[in-house]
């Protein structure tokens, strides 16, 4: 019989090219993230993800690779290799949207998050979050839809902040990039653009 879509997915990541997982394959996760899947092969899902996070892609080095949920204010899973980034990410995540001034409340806003930490050049260090709602609240909707889609916008963040941040939108995916201050932010969002980190579910 046909394999489940639980048990494809930690195949189909053990059978990457590339030892880095597909943008598909992180889709499927943040897909079963969400159904009601054996606990122990969510777990397995997240091991396997974890495991082969590190290496290089077209030149580009991820050192960090995660996916988690936050629900109901709560980071979905407990699994002690994937909380402490989580955890960080979602601190990380709720500034933005305090820099960006999110109109719902932050600490009741629940959204999957799929993050990446990449090294360019030996030199240059940025970060990516793709953070996708899980609530469809109007006033949400409509602060995410006035961040562009075409381009990027430059968020004003305070300027003891050693980072500076950049975002824009893919559909209904939030794409959160902080980087050097002194990069060149166009540069930045070319690349992201040019290997579509952010294509985690809308394909």
């Amino acid at each position: 019989p046909p394999l489940s879509p639980a048990k494809r997915l930690p195949l189909s990541i053990l059978h990457c090219d590339n030892g880095i997982p597909d943008k598909r394959d992180i889709r499927g996760i943040l897909n079963l993230l969400h159904t009601k899947m054996d606990r122990q092969l969510h777990h397995i899902a997240i091991m396997l993800l974890l495991a082969v996070s590190t290496g290089s892609v077209s030149g580009q080095e991820m050192t960090e690779q995660a996916v988690f949920c936050r629900t109901y204010g709560r980071i979905e899973d407990d699994s002690s290799a994937m909380r402490p980034t989580a955890e960080w990410r979602n601190r990380i995540v709720a500034d933005f949207l305090k820099y960006a001034d999110c109109p719902y409340d932050i600490v009741r806003v629940d959204y999957c998050d799929s993050y990446c930490s990449l090294l360019i050049d030996d030199s240059t260090r940025i970060s990516v979050d793709c953070v996708t709602f899980q609530d469809s609240d109007n006033t949400l909707a409509k602060w995410l839809n006035d961040i562009p889609d075409s381009t990027y916008t430059e968020i004003d963040i305070p300027a003891e902040a050693p980072e500076k941040c950049i975002a824009f939108r893919k559909g209904t995916t939030l794409v959160i990039v902080w980087c050097n201050l002194f990069a060149d932010s166009e540069k930045i969002w070319q690349l992201i653009e040019l290997y579509k980190y952010y294509r985690q579910k809308d394909l």
